[in-house]
């Protein structure tokens, strides 16, 4: 992802289908302006790709990873995700992309542990975690007030590579 990427990704997450399932949701619209703030200050701490169609050429979503401290981990990412095209959904895109991420993230980057905050709204995205292999967990107090809005969710290193995903 690259600024230039910025009134593509504040459309996509200004969608109904992407901002009623994200923690942005209760916050209105994001403006440019914003989305590029948020971008400058979070590149030490995290990545995005965008989510192309090899066939088409066609950006159709987002993956990251951002870093984050988890007692008995040494490195840890949050998985983010989603696909703003609305007729990209349903399609399989998502799953394909997830599983292409974790795999670059647990064998090219190295990470021993990958985690999720998701809405509970958002069964899809919990059932594409969970065909990943992550698990809901408790809530960790490092991120703050648990919610009945949300769950944890997190898939490690030695079980990914156990189960092969």
């Amino acid at each position: 992802m690259l600024p230039d990427d910025a009134s593509m990704i504040v459309r996509w997450r200004n969608s109904k289908h992407v901002a009623s399932t994200s923690r942005e949701s209760t916050k209105g619209n994001l403006s440019l302006k914003q989305h590029l703030e948020w971008f400058a200050k979070t590149r030490d701490a995290q990545i995005d790709y965008i989510i192309e169609l090899n066939e088409e050429s066609l950006p159709i979503g987002s993956l990251s990873f951002a870093w984050r401290v988890l007692p008995g981990f040494k490195l840890c990412a949050e998985l983010g995700k989603f696909i703003g095209e609305e007729k990209a959904l349903g399609k399989g895109f998502a799953s394909e992309a997830t599983n292409l991420w974790l795999d670059h993230g647990f064998n090219t980057m190295k990470l021993d542990c990958v985690v999720a905050r998701t809405r509970k709204n958002n069964l899809f995205n919990i059932k594409v975690n969970q065909k990943m292999g992550f698990t809901v967990e408790p809530w960790p107090a490092q991120f703050g007030e648990a919610s009945d809005e949300w769950i944890f969710m997190r898939l490690t290193r030695a079980h990914y590579i156990v189960t092969g995903k």
